[in-house]
């Protein structure tokens, strides 16, 4: 087969556009300045990757938080802009959402505290996500290792989810603890006629745990008269 020789272009480099001025560069935190983590987490917005989505996750918050703290005009009690009849109703609205796996971990002590602290007003989540919140409060869990075999873990009454290790028995502790307490909402339904809508169950079940370790306690505590 023949070869044919193509020759090279003489420029083999792209002409390019001037790069808007306020175009932002790519610089890290210099740590010769000393540990400044507000400088630190400011800096991201400029480090790339994904460090630069936390950055502006961050800002989002910020623009919340500011918005917040905003007076809110009303009329007669109730939001001007807004026709809902809820008196609690702030200038800004916060839902926070998350899975079950974030209650499973150590990020769980974060979440309680934003309940705890009334910085989110709603909490969006998935039925684990109250589960577990709920278990932890009657028994521990494990780290362990993304490795474990399954087969063995069973065997020995462990539930892995990740490197997260959750004993057999936490669940025989959360039916024992449960029970009852559905036992009791079921006697209310049957002779008060209360309507046990899912916010309704976990304010109550936040209520019934009675624990500060708990993020629904804490939204209970936040909210006695009820979720909103």
């Amino acid at each position: 087969m023949a070869h044919h020789a193509h020759p090279l272009p003489e420029n083999t480099y792209r002409e390019m556009e001037p790069v808007p001025e306020d175009t932002p560069k790519i610089q890290g935190y210099d740590v010769n300045q000393g540990v400044d983590y507000r400088a630190l987490m400011k800096s991201y917005l400029t480090t790339g990757l994904q460090a630069t989505r936390v950055s502006l996750a961050i800002q989002e918050i910020n623009k919340m938080i500011e918005r917040r703290q905003q007076p809110m005009k009303r009329i007669n009690g109730f939001a001007e802009e807004d026709p809902s009849t809820c008196p609690c109703l702030n200038s800004c609205t916060i839902f926070f959402s998350y899975t079950s796996n974030l209650i499973s971990s150590g990020v769980r002590e974060s979440i309680r505290y934003l309940a705890e602290h009334k910085m989110v007003d709603v909490l969006v989540t998935t039925a684990g996500g109250i589960e577990e919140d709920l278990i932890k409060c009657l028994g521990p869990m494990y780290i362990g290792d993304f490795d474990m075999p399954g087969k063995h873990l069973y065997k020995i009454g462990l539930n892995r989810t990740g490197n997260t290790l959750m004993p057999e028995e936490n669940y025989v502790k959360f039916d024992k603890w449960l029970m009852p307490i559905l036992e009791q909402m079921l006697l209310e339904q049957n002779t008060q006629g209360v309507r046990w809508t899912p916010s309704k169950i976990i304010h109550r079940l936040g209520k019934e745990i009675n624990n500060p370790e708990s993020v629904y306690y804490c939204a209970y505590k936040a909210s006695p008269a009820g979720i909103h």
